[in-house]
């Protein structure tokens, strides 16, 4: 079995200051918040933790009905405060 890594870019215009959103997308409870509590119904979240530093990793389990369950994994490439997260 082969893994096939591709890059992406996503870019949002947010009426807040770029701390608040960095904030939002670093500190665990914030992060959580959006990324885990605030899906629709059908999802439910099985797990979810996030160690933001570089090289550290991000991990979420979640249950769909239908889907199964889905994993999300990612790993902190670089990250330069309130401008940039790889």
């Amino acid at each position: 079995m082969t893994t096939d890594h591709q890059m992406f870019s996503v870019t949002r215009q947010i009426a807040a200051r770029p701390e608040t959103v960095f904030r939002c997308w670093i500190e665990p409870p914030l992060k959580k918040r959006w990324f885990t509590e605030m899906n629709p119904p059908e999802f439910k979240t099985l797990e979810y933790s996030i160690d933001p530093r570089v090289g550290g990793i991000e991990r979420a389990v979640f249950r769909h009905g239908e889907m199964g369950d889905i994993t999300y994994e990612g790993r902190f490439l670089e990250i330069k405060a309130t401008d940039r997260i790889v």
